[in-house]
């Protein structure tokens, strides 16, 4: 991977689970939002395809279901039944208002985001893209996707979890695709050591308060 330390590279999450921007933001590495953000969506190919599309039908509203409400009681749990997409975060459980009251200010913020995250994407800065689950076949098809919008170079993290893993693990490397192997956190944000490790091999950034933003 090129150096990724310089202060204008762009760090994107490519969601599969909502740890990957909770960890990008702990660390003190977000810069923006962008549309995958805070959303579960495990089929990494369907990731791959929806980039391609722009974000063809991303999140309309004829396409969500509401599965229940989160264990917080706080937030529905909304699926997008087209890319099984599901939010965790952007639909809040408000006494008196139906649910998804909120949805028309909702959808023009992802708007902004998915204008936000082709835009970055064309810049001629360093960008790392961050990936939590996939599978081999996966691969080609994350790339592909991404070099449909980017014309420069870019480097792209999968991680998956394993209860078997002690310390981050580079399991591959093909040119700019690095595949890590991450032991399991204590819950759905991930393991915050581990996080830090991986940031400090692969971002290049001080294991320290003030660098990663943790004070």
């Amino acid at each position: 991977m090129r150096d990724l330390s310089s202060y204008n590279r762009v760090v994107i999450g490519l969601g599969g689970s909502c740890s990957v921007a909770y960890q990008i933001r702990r660390l003190g590495l977000r810069q923006a939002s962008y549309p995958l953000d805070w959303f579960g969506m495990p089929d990494a190919s369907l990731t791959a395809s929806l980039i391609q599309s722009n974000f063809s039908s991303f999140m309309e509203r004829d396409n969500l279901d509401i599965l229940g409400i989160t264990d917080n009681g706080l937030y529905y749990h909304v699926v997008d039944r087209k890319w099984d997409c599901h939010s965790f975060h952007d639909f809040p459980v408000v006494e008196g208002e139906p649910p998804l009251y909120n949805y028309e200010l909702y959808y023009q913020t992802l708007q902004k985001r998915i204008h936000r995250f082709s835009d970055d994407l064309r810049k001629d800065k360093p960008v790392i893209l961050i990936r939590m689950g996939y599978i081999q076949r996966d691969i080609p098809l994350l790339e592909e996707a991404i070099s449909v919008i980017r014309q420069y170079p870019f480097d792209l993290l999968l991680i998956n979890e394993s209860h078997a893993c002690k310390q981050p693990e580079l399991i591959a490397k093909h040119k700019s695709t690095l595949q890590y192997l991450m032991p399991n956190g204590p819950s759905w944000y991930g393991n915050d050591d581990a996080w830090v490790k991986l940031a400090c091999e692969v971002l290049k950034i001080e294991e320290s308060g003030s660098k990663l933003g943790l004070e």
